[in-house]
């Protein structure tokens, strides 16, 4: 179920500014960069949610970029309580996609490689950010941070490449491991071509 606010008015697509999709496609972002997005992003969405309002339609294709950053395009405001946490959802994802360079699977975190890495100095910054944006998928929303949590974190994480001076593009999450079930299924198959030259 979701709820508009009467009389607002849909999302108006500005052609001439160019979208966060837009310069996706043509290169990777640094990740001092990526992080200063995601935080006027979470920053606008705090706000519209301390006002019990929500935008409901956050990607990066409705991310606009200027020359004062990353800002939502404007959409029909919905009620906060049916789409607070599909703009939580749709952070996650914008980040994910930023960090990474990968969309988030249609089977959710459940198909994300598991975010590890330092948890301390420069090397710590990029797993913590993916660390946010998985806790921001989880599975039951009421263990997911509000937007005034996920701001909070995620300014701290933006400040700290920018003193790092972390303007290198983020690197590939790591590859998809089998599952352990798997595992003995692969190992048989492989006997299998060995012995009989299947």
């Amino acid at each position: 179920m979701t709820a508009s606010i009467p009389g607002a008015e849909p999302t108006v697509v500005l052609g001439a500014q160019p979208s966060l999709a837009d310069a996706l496609a043509s290169r990777p972002l640094p990740l001092a960069q990526a992080l200063a997005y995601a935080t006027q992003i979470a920053g606008e969405l705090r706000l519209m949610h301390l006002r019990d309002t929500a935008h409901g339609e956050v990607s990066t294709a409705n991310i606009l970029l200027g020359a004062s950053g990353a800002t939502l395009a404007p959409s029909r405001p919905y009620v906060a309580q049916y789409k607070a946490q599909g703009d939580i959802e749709g952070w996650a994802a914008v980040l994910w996609e930023m960090l990474t360079g990968t969309t988030v699977p249609a089977q959710g975190v459940f198909r994300l490689p598991v975010a590890e890495g330092p948890r301390h100095g420069p090397e710590s910054v990029l797993p913590s950010a993916q660390r946010l944006a998985l806790k921001c998928l989880a599975e039951i929303p009421a263990r997911r941070p509000s937007m005034t949590q996920i701001f909070t974190e995620i300014r701290v994480l933006a400040l700290l490449a920018r003193r790092y001076g972390l303007n290198d593009t983020p690197a590939p999450p790591p590859p998809e491991q089998p599952s352990p079930a798997a595992e003995p299924a692969r190992r048989w198959f492989s006997l299998g071509r060995a012995l009989f030259g299947r």
